[in-house]
């Protein structure tokens, strides 16, 4: 994504009410759209991702599957699959094969998301993107809790893990 990229603003309700480039979401914390996809192997492993420490936000942290701002227009779904394939080279799936799970609100001084949440059950290839991606690596729910703990998480991400094995218990 690139500074210039144009992304919807949207209120606590979701609803949109304008427009920014990348680098004015940024700077200004604006509210914006973005979608994570929570990938589970065969065995209920959770794919992890490291982000490089290049990144604006939750730099060099690790994070939960596929995370990726929704641009203007974009449908939250369409997101996720453009997400798939530009961080992890997961291609071929369709919206009916993503699973939506639940919607949530982040706020911080710094940075404030409406994010919906699919999950994806993924045992393929997984084919970094230099410069989005540093690291992947399957996680059992114990390291993924671990790795919380020591405060080396998106924050983001930590939230909505929290939130989907709530759900799952």
């Amino acid at each position: 994504m690139t500074p210039e990229e144009m992304i919807d603003i949207v209120n606590d309700e979701d609803a949109i009410v304008g427009k920014a480039t990348r680098k004015d979401v940024d700077e200004k914390a604006l509210i914006h759209r973005t979608v994570y996809v929570i990938i589970v192997d065969y065995f209920g492993r959770f794919i992890v991702q490291k982000r490089p420490d290049s990144k604006d936000i939750f730099p060099g942290c690790w994070d939960l599957g596929m995370s990726e701002t929704v641009l203007r227009s974009e449908p939250y779904e369409a997101a996720a699959l453009r997400g798939l394939k530009e961080e992890l080279g997961i291609d071929g799936y369709t919206v009916n094969e993503l699973r939506h799970l639940f919607d949530v609100k982040y706020r911080s001084d710094s940075y404030n998301t409406n994010t919906r949440v699919f999950k994806l059950v993924y045992n393929g290839k997984i084919e970094l993107h230099t410069g989005e991606v540093d690291e992947v690596r399957h996680a059992s729910t114990s390291e993924v809790t671990e790795l919380i703990s020591n405060g080396v998480f998106a924050l983001d991400g930590a939230m909505i893990f929290n939130k989907y094995t709530e759900k799952s218990e």
